[in-house]
């Protein structure tokens, strides 16, 4: 069992490696597509792994997409899942992110507007029209809300009005709605405290994947500050690869990288200016709203599937947000391989969150300007280290410690 209860510290936490079986029923709300690449989408599906790992009967609350299939082997574990979708997107629905020129320019303007006035987004009519009857019962042991969508949690207290019973309620929060770094409103921020308020106390426990944010909560809401803890992401399967197999060393970054919250030119210009007698490529992939070009040793592309790039990578690169409490969650992907992973740091937490990550005894950690990252991977590439997949963020030991 991993478990940190206002922690700074890992070696703080306690471990226990355990599988227990149970007949429990579990309930899981989860107001996404749960067969796409998001962080969110893979600590749900890590959590449901875990759960199933423990012996438990869940009942799946959720959204599907048509025309998406998971073909990995990886989610068979979903076949012993009992799957009800609320509704069916369109695969065709377009992602504003990736729209270029100026209709994409007035398509993000009018999405930025829109959650400005409606904080929960499209998801919201359908958290507020579900009714218990889509459920095979009434009543269960433990009932989990997800988010990223918040818009679970109000699913959950609308199941509550209408007589949904439950010995739990565990709330699994990815970014909290007044701390979101994301988020902008045009309501006060009283306004926003007490709708996060509103949601939070309804869960006998509170869990979120960093400990900045949960000790950023906790002193938002102290009444109810000790039903919070942290729990690191889960890896959804442990990943190992044949790292350094080519002279050529490559590189990747994969993620979003919008300037609001990353910055990620000191990374791009570190290999912009080149590394000295080391054949060596950087790889970036994800969604910005900026516009890198492509070099002879730096290639850009936009969000998609990266398994066959990250299974020819040597270096893994995650990039801190330059503000707020978050970790992202693709840190705590990536410990789930052998592959060495370079930290940037940036923000106002990063010295705090480097004593955080040095205890797991697993990352590369710099700065986040030319000369730390130049010096990190060059120490990379000339000594070229091999690690083994964190036993520690097991899915059983995600459920376990959500459990406890």
């Amino acid at each position: 069992m991993f478990y940190c209860n206002d922690s700074d510290s890992f070696n703080d936490c306690v471990v226990i490696l355990i599988v227990e079986m149970s007949n429990n029923r579990c309930l899981v709300l989860y107001l996404s597509e749960y067969k796409c690449l998001s962080s969110s989408c893979k600590r749900t599906l890590g959590l449901l792994k875990g759960l199933l790992q423990k012996g438990y009967n869940i009942d799946f609350l959720t959204v599907e997409t048509d025309g998406i299939q998971l073909k990995n082997s990886t989610y068979s574990f979903l076949d012993n899942i009992n799957i009800i979708p609320l509704w069916k997107e369109s695969a065709n629905n377009v992602n504003v992110a990736q729209v270029s020129g100026i209709k994409g320019v007035i398509l993000r303007k009018i999405a930025q507007w829109y959650r400005l006035f409606f904080i929960f987004g499209h998801t919201y009519k359908y958290a507020k029209r579900i009714r218990l009857e889509v459920l095979p019962q009434n009543s269960y042991d433990i009932v989990i809300s997800i988010s990223d969508p918040k818009t679970s949690h109000i699913a959950l207290n609308n199941l509550l009005k209408q007589g949904l019973a439950t010995d739990r309620i565990i709330e699994y929060w990815g970014d909290p709605l007044y701390g979101d770094v994301s988020f902008k409103s045009v309501y006060p921020d009283w306004v926003i405290r007490n709708i996060e308020y509103k949601y939070l106390k309804l869960a006998n426990r509170i869990v979120y994947t960093s400990p900045f944010t949960q000790k950023a909560e906790q002193q938002i809401f102290p009444k109810i500050a000790e039903r919070m803890i942290s729990i690191p992401t889960a890896n959804l399967e442990e990943q190992v690869y044949h790292p350094f197999s080519t002279p050529k060393i490559k590189v990747g970054y994969f993620g979003d990288y919008y300037t609001q919250f990353r910055d990620i030119r000191p990374l791009y210009n570190a290999f912009t200016n080149g590394f000295e007698n080391i054949d060596i490529e950087l790889f970036i992939v994800g969604d910005s709203d900026m516009s890198l070009v492509n070099r002879e040793n730096i290639t850009v592309l936009s969000r998609r599937n990266i398994d066959d790039l990250q299974s020819k990578t040597d270096i893994l690169i995650c990039l801190l947000n330059n503000h707020g409490t978050q970790i992202p969650g693709k840190l705590y992907y990536n410990a789930g391989t052998n592959l060495p992973i370079v930290v940037i740091l940036d923000g106002e937490y990063k010295e705090d969150i480097k004593k955080y990550l040095d205890t797991f005894d697993r990352f590369i950690i710099c700065e986040n300007n030319v000369d730390s990252i130049n010096n990190a991977i060059k120490s990379i590439a000339l000594n070229k280290p091999v690690f083994k997949p964190s036993k520690l963020l097991s899915p059983v030991n995600t459920a376990s410690a959500m459990l406890q």
